[in-house]
């Protein structure tokens, strides 16, 4: 007897309510995620939404790209090579005022030990992975409604 096992990978929904993405339209999101998988499907839940979607994959590339970019929105996992997350936030904090950027952290790292880490260290948001579609959109939504 042959067993047969299926693999489903679920991708969020490629359209929210469409004047909550048309909002969006325009604004720009900086994805710094070492996992190729997440970041792939961060930038397509994005795209999906209205946003203009870079990424990068370390944090020290990514913050020469932040000077050039000058994004919106950053959206920072902890758990990067090279630079961790903080000390991606330490050295964005270093390039304000004139960096407009608010940062959400999307981190499989324990909330206990991490949140109140990373909103001190300027964070704006802390979501432990896996977190909803909904409450990042929201979440993006909200920053963009404060810089504009």
């Amino acid at each position: 007897m042959t067993q047969t096992t299926s693999n489903s990978l679920t991708l969020p929904s490629l359209r929210s309510q469409g004047a909550d993405s048309a909002r969006l339209g325009g604004a720009s999101v900086l994805v710094i995620e070492d996992d190729l998988d997440a970041r792939c499907g961060l930038q397509i839940l994005l795209r999906a939404n209205g946003l203009d979607v870079v990424s990068h994959g370390d944090g020290q590339n990514a913050i020469a790209m932040i000077q050039k970019v000058k994004p919106d929105v950053i959206i920072l996992d902890l758990g990067l090579p090279g630079l961790d997350g903080f000390e991606v936030l330490e050295r964005l904090e270093s390039l304000r005022p004139q960096l407009k950027a608010k940062v959400i952290v999307l981190s499989a790292w324990d909330v206990v030990q991490n949140k109140q880490r990373a909103l001190n260290s300027g964070a704006r948001f802390f979501f432990q992975k896996p977190t909803s579609e909904v409450d990042l959109m929201l979440a993006i939504r909200t920053i963009v409604e404060e810089l504009h």
